[in-house]
């Protein structure tokens, strides 16, 4: 992390818990001007704790803790969309200006690699800020878009459902855990989920890769 000494700098970065209990999640941004911290300011941006602002007291108690005054500590009431655990709701209809679903895949596809390649060279917090972004962009980018023509939006869902519940987990706890090979057999379940969705979307042509996959014997 670098800091300018002229202007405050803002960083925000979600963190979660490395397989111990979770007592909050979310945001954290900090005005820092180079010499002390100016302010801190925590949110519940969670899309798959779904944390409570009540719940936020604890890393307020956190960061008071570390000396900065508590009234430099602020929590954002503000509610954030979350990925919901149950039944996957009716998608919205369909309005002008939103986003094609293969536009979306595309942008997916972009994410997958960026997170392969930091797992592949064993970097541990860029592969956990894309895996991150990508499955905000699975989980909440897709269910807008417009899906394929003769395609339902219910149809894709399961992949994207399977993504969240069965692929996502263990490819982040493995990144947490710096445990790479753990992470090339999850990215690679992950990477043939999100072709089995290009294929009921048909866009089969757009190939996610896993550097992890092992090339088939002739």
């Amino acid at each position: 992390m670098s800091l300018q000494t002229k202007e405050p700098t803002w960083f925000d970065h979600a963190a979660l818990a490395r397989g111990e209990p979770v007592l909050t999640a979310g945001g954290v941004t900090t005005i820092h001007d180079g010499r002390a911290v100016q302010k801190v300011v925590l949110d519940p941006q969670s899309a798959v704790y779904c944390p409570t602002t009540e719940s936020l007291r604890e890393a307020v108690a956190l960061v008071v803790a570390t000396g900065i005054p508590d009234a430099r500590v602020r929590v954002e009431h503000r509610t954030f969309s979350c990925i919901d655990s149950g039944p996957a709701a009716a998608p919205a209809p369909d309005v002008a200006g939103s986003r094609d679903y293969g536009d979306v895949m595309v942008e997916i596809d972009r994410r997958f690699q960026l997170a392969g390649a930091a797992i592949a060279r064993k970097d541990a917090d860029t592969a956990d800020y894309y895996l991150y972004a990508l499955l905000r962009s699975i989980g909440e980018d897709l269910p807008r878009a417009r899906p394929p023509e003769s395609r339902s939006q219910q149809g894709l869902d399961r992949f994207v459902q399977r993504f969240i519940r069965n692929d996502f987990p263990p490819l982040r706890q493995a990144v947490w855990d710096e445990d790479w090979a753990r992470a090339g057999v999850a990215f690679t379940a992950a990477a043939a989920t999100c072709n089995a969705c290009h294929e009921a979307a048909n866009v089969g042509f757009l190939v996610v890769r896993s550097p992890f996959a092992r090339a088939p014997r002739r």
